[in-house]
């Protein structure tokens, strides 16, 4: 490009090549090139924040998901390791696992009754 641009300045179209032909094109490129393809999906910076924040959302929510499902089965795999070996055979992890789900499933309760005391 800036050879031809060269050429086209300094030489007299010698060897019968049309610098100005190729000056042309590269101009014609290089806007081409500015303006994008008329179908792509370019993102705007914010719609690229955006796009971001959900994705981040999302995962949060699968994960949230996911936790919910799993504290389930250990919670029941955990009450069961009670009434068979009793609460002495929980290590620390768990006794504060049982702890803090007893909270979250207390709270749960509390806005459900919220809830319903709010619709009667």
């Amino acid at each position: 490009g800036l050879i031809s641009l060269f050429f086209t300045v300094f030489s007299a179209g010698a060897g019968g090549i049309s610098h100005v032909g190729h000056l042309g094109g590269l101009i014609t490129g290089y806007l081409l090139l500015l303006r994008g393809e008329p179908n792509s999906k370019k993102l705007s910076f914010w719609e690229k924040i955006r796009s971001a924040k959900k994705k981040r959302e999302w995962a949060k929510n699968q994960e949230r998901i996911f936790e919910e499902m799993h504290r389930e089965e250990k919670l029941d795999y955990l009450l069961t390791k009670i009434s068979k070996r009793g609460m002495a055979s929980l290590t620390r992890k768990e006794k504060k696992f049982l702890k803090e789900t007893s909270q979250k499933l207390q709270q749960e309760k509390e806005k459900r009754e919220e809830s319903k005391s709010d619709i009667h």
